[in-house]
């Protein structure tokens, strides 16, 4: 993990233009990664951002679109809208990372299991990207704080009706 001397260093190169422009620093020389750093971020935390060179990279695949397992995590991303564009990606692990929202898998149509774990995923609402995706069997939410919402698993379970397991749990007959 880099310290946050280490993003203040990589910040001084770089001047901010307005408050609402965001800094983009490469994480290190000729790095694929980058952080982003804008006025409006507390403290000036920065935004790890998943691209097409790290996922082309670490999956061998030719282009984002033959991209069918995605293993990354615990690399503290919190911007992996890239997903996006991976429509038959079927295996997902971004467990242990900063991800708050549940866009971007929506349009990954042949997802089959989402490990998700350890993320920063807070709002019931954001279980609404999930819904079109008809393949998916599996999916791991826990210890995100939408976990602790009282209703959670049922909630999850009446939204998503292809599910068999969640939460590395199989899903019960009663609880449908």
């Amino acid at each position: 993990y880099l310290s946050l001397s280490f993003w203040e260093k990589s910040l001084h190169k770089y001047s901010y233009h307005s408050s609402k422009q965001r800094v983009k620093a490469p994480l290190k020389e000729n790095s694929p990664w980058f952080i982003f750093f804008s006025d409006s971020q507390q403290h000036h935390q920065p935004m790890v951002v998943l691209t097409e060179a790290i996922v082309l990279q670490r999956t061998k695949a030719p282009n984002l679109e033959s991209v069918k397992n995605l293993n990354l995590w615990g690399l503290k991303l919190t911007d992996v809208s890239i997903v996006a564009q991976m429509p038959h990606v079927k295996v997902v692990s971004l467990s242990l990372n900063g991800i708050a929202t549940l866009k971007p898998f929506s349009c990954c149509s042949d997802i089959s299991e989402l490990f998700l774990r350890k993320n920063a995923i807070v709002s019931l609402q954001e279980l609404e990207w999930l819904v079109p995706l008809r393949s998916l069997r599996n999916l791991w939410l826990a210890d995100n704080p939408i976990a602790e919402n009282d209703d959670y698993r049922l909630h999850v379970i009446s939204l998503l009706p292809s599910l068999l397991q969640l939460d590395n749990e199989e899903i019960t007959l009663q609880e449908r």
